[in-house]
């Protein structure tokens, strides 16, 4: 869940975005064969303060999660996992996750 962070302080979808590349660069430079396996960012909901607020949190959230599931097209030795699609908050649920009939999207095979 690499970015939530970032997200949290306020950052936009696209620095965090830019961090992460040159993170994967780095991590490249170290181990060239590493499999990376990069997670979503689940949203912010009540009871948490992201820095300009929940909607603006959630609305760099959901940016931030369309580029993270492309980073596959920026290294063949990646995989992206969506790992909220199979969850959801609601206001009823008293702030407990519940579970959604669909399953977790896994974007790249061969994990």
């Amino acid at each position: 869940m690499i970015g939530t962070n970032d997200i949290n302080a306020g950052t936009s979808a696209a620095t965090t975005w830019a961090s992460l590349q040159t993170l994967l660069v780095s991590i490249r430079a170290l181990c060239p064969r590493a499999h990376i396996v990069f997670e979503s960012i689940p949203l912010f909901y009540t009871g948490s303060s992201p820095t300009g607020g929940i909607a603006a949190a959630n609305v760099q959230v959901a940016a931030y999660n369309a580029l993270l599931a492309t980073v596959s097209s920026l290294d063949a030795n990646t995989s992206y996992i969506d790992v909220c699609a199979g969850f959801s908050r609601n206001e009823n649920s008293g702030g407990n996750v519940l579970p959604r009939p669909s399953p977790i999207l896994i974007e790249k095979g061969g994990l």
